[in-house]
């Protein structure tokens, strides 16, 4: 991350190959510290026996945009190695919590060897709207 020049830095993995430039361009001109899609969770969630409330619960998704240095700077000094997400370190070490964007259902993340068929009907479905 040394050698990038712009105050911005985003995000994406290959495990979201349906992503667009118009969804990069996007988060990359949102002027916050950390920005990540996210969409609303619409299963239960049962978290430690109990229950979490779906209404205000939220998948991260990416790709996410950040303050270059602050995303530096949290991965040099942070405590938090084993964080899941850069806006965990940002949150964790700065106390910014990220700004979410609606995101959408081609940010599906392909984890599961299963994935690849579930991702061959959203390819489908998403390339036929263009």
């Amino acid at each position: 991350m040394k050698k990038i020049k712009n105050s911005r830095v985003v995000i994406c993995e290959a495990a979201r190959p349906l992503v667009t430039p118009d969804q990069i361009k996007r988060i990359a001109s949102v002027d916050y510290p950390s920005v990540s899609y996210a969409f609303p969770s619409v299963d239960t969630i049962f978290y430690k026996n109990r229950h979490l409330d779906r209404m205000s619960s939220f998948q991260l998704q990416l790709p996410q945009s950040f303050d270059r240095d602050m995303l530096l700077e949290s991965h040099r000094n942070s405590i938090f190695r084993d964080s899941t997400s850069d806006t965990f370190l940002i949150q964790d070490y700065f106390g910014v919590k990220p700004r979410l964007i609606l995101g959408g259902r081609n940010l599906f993340k392909v984890t599961y060897p299963g994935d690849i068929e579930y991702l061959d009907i959203l390819e489908d479905l998403f390339c036929q709207k263009k």
